[in-house]
């Protein structure tokens, strides 16, 4: 049996996507390999602190959770969920088993670990990383993530007010070659710090240009931080 290093397990409401407002019970995995200026996570970026947790014991923290809410719904998150693979192969399947629509948020870069678990998620949330933000390009990792998650795939795209023009442009043309681009939703930063918000006119700017090439292109922040929710 597989175990897993989890920085908590909690209901609340999702704040941020397609699911924003839904009741959801929280897997939050500890670890992540990314280290971006705006991380709003940062006791989940190490597993060092956090307890092992067996896969059977997680399963059952949520189907506790959601028998307690009447939800059926559980976001995988992190951290970077998909660096404990072998951890959510069991874990998912139990969640399946008991009937829970899986919700997977993850930095979108881990393309042949998502294989290894797409055929259990339901819908995945995937950030692209822009290199202002995560010091680092992954416009071929995520190019593959894509391709492996297909038609669950809605895209957030974290943008910041030093965010470049260039940089969206790239992300809104590597969306646009896809079969069937998927949304896109740009998710305004909760300014703490350094890290500020873009101005409305950048905004958009970023929204038009994004609505020449692609579907449908939406605009949000971190609803659970306006609602001081977990």
């Amino acid at each position: 049996m597989e175990v897993g290093f989890i920085s908590e397990i909690f209901f609340s409401r999702q704040g941020e996507g397609l699911f924003t407002g839904d009741s959801q019970v929280f897997v939050r995995l500890a670890g992540c390999p990314f280290r971006c200026n705006y991380c709003d996570t940062p006791d989940s970026l190490s597993a060092n602190g956090h307890a092992a947790m067996s896969t059977e014991l997680a399963a059952e923290k949520v189907r506790q959770l959601g028998w307690q809410h009447k939800t059926n719904a559980v976001s995988i998150t992190g951290g970077e969920p998909l660096t404990q693979v072998d951890f959510l192969k069991e874990l998912l399947p139990l969640l399946k088993r008991d009937g829970f629509f899986i919700h997977l948020e993850t930095a979108g870069v881990h393309h042949k670990e998502l294989e290894m678990v797409v055929e259990w998620c339901d819908a995945i949330a995937m950030d692209i990383k822009l290199p202002s933000a995560a010091k680092d390009a992954f416009w071929v990792e995520h190019r593959r993530f894509l391709e492996a998650g297909g038609e669950k795939i809605f895209v957030k795209l974290v943008i910041e007010a030093h965010t470049k023009v260039s940089e969206v442009d790239e992300a809104i043309q590597l969306l646009a070659a896809q079969p069937k681009p998927p949304i896109l939703i740009f998710q305004v930063v909760t300014p703490q710090g350094s890290v500020q918000a873009p101005s409305q006119h950048d905004i958009n700017g970023f929204v038009q240009s994004a609505k020449e090439r692609l579907p449908k292109v939406l605009v949000s922040t971190q609803k659970h931080k306006e609602w001081a929710l977990p």
